[in-house]
């Protein structure tokens, strides 16, 4: 039987297709396209003890916690849950550091109450990455209990995103002891006169001792002080990137979002590509600060020099963002009652140069149980929430959506501002409103509120309108004036109109 020339045609076209499609998906791999950046909600708790005499710090600790949005916890379970035993982890080790500390700091106090110094431990937790391959995060720790000098370091934690898992060396390579040989390496390279340099400490036995987090680019090994050398030598720390040495990592780890963010610490050295051309700058974010520990200039050193950028204000955070045309230093710096503001970098090997700034801040997010201070940091730069204050009709916390557009500056998609914390009003004088819908389309205009009704404020523009829940459920949309102190309805003073407002001073 003679084989039809259509069918044989139409076999070659599918596999050509076959072709076409499998390298198609093979590049979107490669490239990143199919990672997906992953929201994670980070906190910070205190615990603190006071001498009743005089209210002399005795004990002073810090710890931190992650947590997943709920829509990634539901998206990720085993990774929340994984996170929810971290936080339990963690918190319970400071409260018992806690409770043992106590009783020594309050004899040491006792017997020299001139010459005390209290005891503390403190870990922060920042983002190394975060995406639906792998959540990385490095714990800067600090701790004093008595003695000459207190004691420093950075623990790292690397889980699969999608499995929860806690990533060990033997997880993240084909070879770990080829991957040690690799660090131990460029520790010897970079740190050729260390005191106590033992290759049998890089092992795959001595995994308990080691401090890495897999980052965007590659692998940054952190190794503390007496681990390899003197306390006055400080810490070591290499990296490995994916690039050129392929052949150490699994490939499934190595495959990054095109477009990410990392944590910046304060005080210490981080390994980044400023230029993607595969060489690591060093990075180090060192703030200056003046005899009342109020900061005036941030120090930005790439690969030790010096690129200072002035500034006034009490805590900087920094973001690094690698975005499509460039990377950038976000620096939030924290003002007078706890106002912010963000201030853009560009940022490359050869230095940083003011963009611009903005009245607004990282996210904060209020109500996570446990006594966390909680934000939402940026970790997709093409989809995340800037937090800003408005005094429309009360001083209020607002939110919105934004991505980063050209030249690293952040484009908001969305007009108005959530209200995070409505307020309910009470009106005093009768006024006209447009009734809307969700999406601000007009469904009646010149609608009368009148005296008596309570309304809820929910959302603004911040310029020139707020909307409004009414007690039935409809959205009132006010026209108001900020231009002028105290603010204006219909030419009217708001304090005439509205009572139950409230602002800061």
């Amino acid at each position: 039987m003679r084989r039809s020339a259509f069918s044989v045609s139409s076999l070659i076209l599918f596999l050509f297709g076959v072709l076409i499609f499998q390298t198609a998906v093979f590049a979107a791999e490669a490239s990143g396209s199919d990672v997906e950046n992953l929201r994670v909600i980070t906190g910070k708790a205190y615990e603190n003890e006071y001498t009743e005499e005089d209210y002399t710090t005795l004990l002073d600790f810090e710890y931190a916690a992650a947590f997943l949005t709920d829509e990634e916890a539901a998206k990720y379970p085993d990774l929340s849950k994984s996170l929810e035993e971290y936080n339990s982890m963690r918190k319970d080790k400071i409260m018992s550091d806690f409770e043992a500390w106590r009783p020594e700091a309050l004899v040491m106090y006792e017997d020299m109450p001139e010459y005390f110094n209290g005891f503390f431990e403190k870990y922060d937790l920042l983002l190394a990455r975060a995406d639906s391959r792998v959540l990385s995060f490095f714990e800067p720790v600090s701790m004093y209990t008595g003695g000459a000098h207190g004691s420093y370091g950075r623990e790292g934690w690397n889980y699969d995103t999608a499995s929860g898992k806690l990533l060990t060396l033997s997880d993240i390579s084909p070879d770990p002891a080829k991957l040690l040989k690799r660090v131990r390496d460029l520790v010897k390279e970079k740190y050729p006169d260390l005191s106590f340099m033992d290759d049998n400490f890089f092992t795959v036995e001595h995994e308990a001792d080691y401090s890495y987090v897999l980052t965007n680019e590659g692998l940054d090994f952190y190794i503390g002080p007496y681990m390899l050398a003197s306390y006055a030598e400080g810490a070591q720390n290499v990296f490995v990137p994916y690039k050129g040495n392929e052949d150490l990592f699994n490939e499934k780890y190595t495959i990054a979002p095109e477009c990410y963010t990392q944590a910046l610490p304060l005080n210490e050295n981080v390994l980044l590509d400023l230029d993607n051309d595969g060489d690591m700058e060093t990075v180090n974010i060192y703030p200056e600060q003046d005899e009342y520990y109020n900061y005036r200039q941030i120090h930005v050193y790439i690969d030790e020099q010096d690129y200072p950028v002035e500034c006034y204000c009490f805590g900087i955070t920094p973001l690094f963002v690698h975005g499509r045309d460039g990377n950038y230093l976000y620096v939030e710096q924290t003002l007078e009652n706890d106002y912010r503001k963000l201030y853009l970098y560009s940022i490359g090997a050869d230095g940083v140069e003011e963009i611009t700034d903005l009245e607004c801040g990282f996210m904060s997010v209020i109500g996570v149980s446990d006594g966390y201070s909680c934000r939402e940091m940026i970790t997709d730069p093409d989809s995340f929430q800037l937090e800003s204050r408005t005094d429309a009709l009360s001083t209020s916390s607002i939110s919105r959506k934004y991505h980063i557009g050209e030249g690293g500056i952040p484009v908001p998609d969305e007009e108005m501002w959530t209200i995070k914390t409505g307020r309910e009003l009470t009106v005093l004088k009768e006024f006209s409103v447009d009734i809307i819908d969700e999406d601000g389309n007009v469904l009646e205009e010149g609608v009368t509120i009148a005296p008596g009704e309570k309304v809820t404020t929910f959302r603004t523009d911040d310029q020139e309108k707020i909307d409004v829940r009414t007690s039935d459920g409809r959205i009132a949309r006010i026209k108001i004036d900020l231009t002028s102190w105290p603010m204006k309805i219909e030419g009217t003073d708001v304090n005439e109109i509205f009572d139950g407002m409230m602002y800061a001073g």
